[in-house]
């Protein structure tokens, strides 16, 4: 099974910020371990969200349902509603328990590199 990524998907979302980013993830190109990653879509529910750019998209999994174990990484695309009110903090509070899992399992030794991250 490939490891996961998960790609947070949500109104307005910036959909031209991660193509690089997850079309070389899923790609076996330029990688040390053959395989590449699954990424998963993400949204505030199972429900289709629409990107600034027109794209609808059907996420995988409903945030309520995403756990930082078994994740590689948590990718929050820009989009018009982080400016706009409160509809994404649930995204900006589970990153922050990705953050805080991430350290737990990481420890100390790396310590200087969250403590920044923590701060946000």
């Amino acid at each position: 099974m490939k490891p996961v990524i998960h790609h947070a998907v949500y109104g307005t979302f910036a959909d031209w910020e991660t193509g690089h980013a997850t079309a070389h993830l899923r790609s076996e190109r330029f990688h040390r371990e053959p395989g590449g990653y699954a990424v998963v879509t993400v949204g505030p529910s199972t429900d289709p969200v629409v990107s600034m750019g027109g794209l609808r998209v059907t996420p995988d999994l409903a945030l309520d349902r995403l756990t930082p174990e078994g994740s590689g990484l948590l990718i929050l695309p820009g989009a018009d509603l982080w400016d706009s009110g409160d509809e994404l903090a649930p995204f900006a509070r589970k990153a922050r328990e990705f953050l805080d899992a991430w350290f737990r399992l990481f420890g100390r030794s790396d310590a200087s590199a969250f403590e920044v991250l923590m701060a946000a």
